[in-house]
């Protein structure tokens, strides 16, 4: 995997017609910055309770998706328009697993979840359905958790240091969002050690119904 861009922004707050948010998705491209253990810094979350945190350091997302969006949009998309750190080639959710560890630069990361849209997405883009379509193509990136701090730079490569799960984002994301619920897929996901805490609630709230 190779860093295309890396993105960083501190919260602000954004007016939707009626609506006031506080949002940390407008992420602008830079050079460097330093991982740090909940963050890279210069970044920031508008809602610390449900983004950012040991489990959720780093969003990533794969720079191939971009071409699918620009054809939804039917427009030129600008970087991190997913509101993502580090926009990734090479970083497909079929080819990326719970528990894979990277070095990049010298800091060393491990794929903890994948991440799950919020409504912030609809609001950016204007696209009161996007968070749907997110879901339904898989196209959702995921977060990384910082097991040793460093700088990092825009277009360094992420280099594959340990994989021992075999449970990609893909199919973590199956579970999630899928009609029917396939028990060993379940079970294979629950297994995985560096599988997030809320990850694993979310499983467990799929148990009971559709998300």
């Amino acid at each position: 995997m190779k860093i295309v861009s890396l993105n960083i922004a501190r919260p602000e707050t954004r007016i939707y017609g009626d609506e006031t948010i506080v949002t940390g998705g407008y992420k602008q491209p830079v050079a460097s910055a330093y991982l740090r253990f909940h963050q890279l810094e210069g970044d920031g979350q508008g809602d610390e309770i449900n983004h950012g945190g040991p489990d959720k350091a780093v969003n990533a997302y794969a720079h191939e998706h971009y071409a699918y969006w620009q054809g939804v949009f039917d427009a030129p998309l600008s970087s991190a328009a997913f509101g993502e750190n580090l926009t990734l080639a090479g970083a497909l959710e079929e080819d990326v697993c719970i528990g894979d560890v990277y070095a990049i630069g010298a800091a060393l990361v491990q794929v903890s979840q994948p991440r799950v849209p919020c409504f912030k997405l609809n609001l950016k883009h204007s696209k009161k359905h996007l968070v749907q379509w997110v879901r339904a193509t898989g196209h959702t990136g995921f977060y990384l958790r910082v097991l040793r701090e460093g700088l990092i730079e825009s277009g360094a490569n992420a280099k594959l240091i340990d994989r021992d799960s075999g449970v990609t984002i893909a199919d973590v994301n199956s579970i999630y969002y899928s009609r029917t619920l396939d028990a060993a897929a379940v079970d294979r996901a629950l297994a995985v050690e560096a599988l997030a805490g809320a990850a694993r609630a979310l499983i467990e709230r799929r148990l009971q119904g559709p998300i």
